[in-house]
Order: structure tokens, then C-alpha cells, then sequence
């Protein structure tokens, strides 16, 4: 929202893609919203407002836009990709220039940032205009988490957002333009060069208008974080701006890591091993209690290796919050596997 980009939202059904749009929406006062489901037979009307019969009575086709998406602050299309080629163009436009063509007039749209869903990928090349005019993309995976699972059954129905954590505007357009005088130094440049070239020779390639969008999202994430300028740490950010297919995300967030940030790449290896340990320990069917406990220990052990690890990665790049907050991660994994060893132990 702050750096004026689109989000898009992708995964099965009942992911709560449709919640986490509608959120933000109620957090803005003052906003004009717009929200529609997709089809391929959805008429332009339903979008972009109806025919103005007194303009045809004056041999003009022009469209009655109240309440419809070229007014809209903030909007959410829902199976967006089933956008049929009668909309697709006013679609391109109104997302990348904000602009509509009423009867042939360009209309600057008020647009701040439109929230796209789809439970799945577009299809055919006619949709990848419209893929790319949406710089940040997040894969929503289901709750696997049998704890997370059950705190998700026991909470109550989400509300609206309280009145008085809403922001209005006003106050939206202040922040962007702070945003938009957060330093980008030269070397932060000249990284963000480096990460494209670095990209490019693992096949991930992006349009000069995507990177020219990402340097804008750098500078938003640099003032959310208090900072007035970017620095490296910056740049994990953009992992979610430069898969096409959410497959490609580790190896994304990878090759950002090693020329932006090596050590909290090490360090988000380590910790996805500690994961991976605390799940293999849970006890298999037909285990006897002493084989669980003792595999129960030996993932223990790797754990506070990694641990150790993890320290001096820590230790060797002060001031680091990431990593900080990694390791804070993989402690509580070891805390885990050390209660349960002890509980199987009788202890």
C-alpha cells in the first residue's frame, strides 16, 4: 500500500485470502472500496459501471462509474485470473498507469492498491500481462501446524477493525511520501543490480518494470521499519516480488541472500534443519516407547548443534535483529524436543 503496488493472494480455497483483503479494507476510513468475484462471463458493466443512457441519447458511450472500480481506493477481485478479455484491458490500464478510458477520455483513477485472489496460476499468455502488473505474490498454504490448527478452532469469529487503529487518507499519503524520500545509496544500487544478475543466471527474469516497482517496495519496507534509508537486510523482502510459480521462493529468497544478507541465510538453513528434526521426532506407529525416546534424543542433540551454530553466526554479526529473532525460533524448538525427551524419559 505504501509503495503504491498490488498484492496478489494465491493457494486453495479457505485459505482466508478473501479475510486478509477484507481486513485491510476496514482499516481504512474515508476509502471508497471495491470488491467483485471474477467469472469468465463477467461483463464489463459489473466492473467498470453501465452504459450512461442519457451520453448515448448525446452519441456518447460513456459509463456511469459510481461505486465501481474506477473510483475505488482500495480494491479486491477475487479469481482474478478469470478475467475474460472485455475487461482485460481497462484492467491493465487501471492497474499499472491508473488511468481509465471513459469514451475515449483517459480518467486518472484514485487506486491505491488492488488485493488479487486465485486459487490458481494464470492461463495463457493473453493473462501475463495482468500476472506481472502484481509486484508482491504470496502462496497461502493451509494451517499444517496441529497446535496453530487448534488455536485457529478455539479463536472467535474476526470482527471489524477497531475505529481507533484505522488510519484515514490522509495519513496514508503522508507515509507514502516519506516513502518516497527514504535513501536508496549507491551501493544499495548497486546490490539491487547484482541480485538481477544473480536472478537472471538461475532463469528468474523480471521486466525492467518490476525491478523499477521493487526499488519503490525496498524504500517502503526501509520506512516501515523506522529507517530512512535502505540497507541489505532490505532485500529479503523482495523474495516474494521475483518467483513466478511459489515453487521458486527457496531458491529466490537464496540467491537474494547470499549477495544481500549470507548470514541469515546460513542462519534460515539452520533453522529450517531444527524443523525439520522437531517434526521427524514425533513418535511413528508401532514405535516402542524407548526407540521413540532415544530418536527423541538424537534429534535433541543435532538440535543444540545447531544451536551452537547459530550462536556464532550471531555473535559475528552484532546488531542483527533477524537473526536474533531466528535463533529465539530454533531455542524453542530445542526447548520442545528437551521437554519431550524428558517426559518420555519419566523425568
Amino acid at each position: 500500500l505504501l509503495s503504491g503496488q498490488h498484492v496478489l493472494l494465491l493457494g486453495v480455497p479457505g485459505t482466508a485470502k478473501s479475510a486478509l483483503a477484507v481486513a485491510l479494507q476496514q482499516g481504512i476510513d474515508k476509502a471508497s472500496m471495491f470488491r467483485w468475484l471474477l467469472t469468465r462471463f463477467t461483463p464489463p458493466e459489473e466492473l467498470l459501471g453501465p452504459t450512461s443512457l442519457k451520453g448515448l441519447e448525446n452519441a456518447q458511450y460513456r459509463r456511469v462509474t459510481s461505486g465501481k472500480l474506477p473510483e475505488a481506493h482500495v480494491a479486491f477481485l477475487d479469481e482474478i485470473f478469470k478475467a475474460n478479455s472485455a475487461i482485460l484491458n481497462a484492467l491493465l490500464s487501471i492497474l499499472n498507469e491508473r488511468t481509465f478510458y471513459n469514451d475515449g477520455q483517459p480518467v486518472q483513477v484514485p487506486l491505491l492498491a488492488c488485493i488479487g485472489a486465485s486459487n490458481e496460476y494464470p492461463d495463457g499468455a493473453e493473462l501475463g500481462a495482468l500476472y506481472d502488473r502484481f509486484l508482491v505474490r504470496y502462496w497461502i498454504e493451509p494451517i499444517h501446524d496441529r497446535d496453530n490448527l487448534r488455536a485457529m478452532l478455539k479463536a472467535a469469529e474476526p470482527g471489524p477493525v477497531a475505529a481507533d487503529v484505522r488510519l484515514d487518507l490522509q495519513e496514508i499519503e503522508a507515509a507514502r511520501a516519506e516513502v518516497r524520500k527514504v535513501k536508496l545509496s549507491a551501493d544499495m544500487l548497486t546490490m539491487l543490480l547484482d541480485v538481477k544478475d544473480a536472478a537472471a543466471r538461475t532463469g528468474i527474469t523480471c521486466s525492467d518494470r518490476r525491478w523499477r516497482q521493487a526499488s519503490r517496495y525496498l524504500r517502503a519496507v526501509a520506512w516501515l521499519a523506522g529507517r530512512d534509508e535502505v540497507i541489505d537486510d532490505d532485500f529479503m523482502s523482495l523474495a516474494d516480488c521475483l518467483w513466478r510459480e511459489h515453487g521458486e521462493r527457496p531458491a529466490v529468497l537464496g540467491t537474494i541472500g547470499k549477495i544481500a544478507n549470507p548470514a541469515l541465510i546460513a542462519c534460515i538453513e539452520l533453522y529450517d534443519a531444527a524443523r525439520d528434526l522437531f517434526r521427524e521426532s514425533a513418535r511413528k506407529p508401532n514405535e516402542e516407547g524407548f526407540q521413540w525416546t532415544v530418536r527423541i534424543g538424537r534429534s535433541l542433540q543435532e538440535v543444540e548443534k545447531i544451536v551452537g551454530r547459530m550462536e556464532a553466526i550471531v555473535v559475528q554479526n552484532p546488531g542483527k535483529q533477524t537473526l536474533t529473532d531466528r535463533l529465539a525460533s530454533t531455542k524453542a524448538t530445542a526447548k520442545a524436543l528437551r521437554t519431550e525427551a524428558l517426559q518420555q524419559a519419566g523425568l
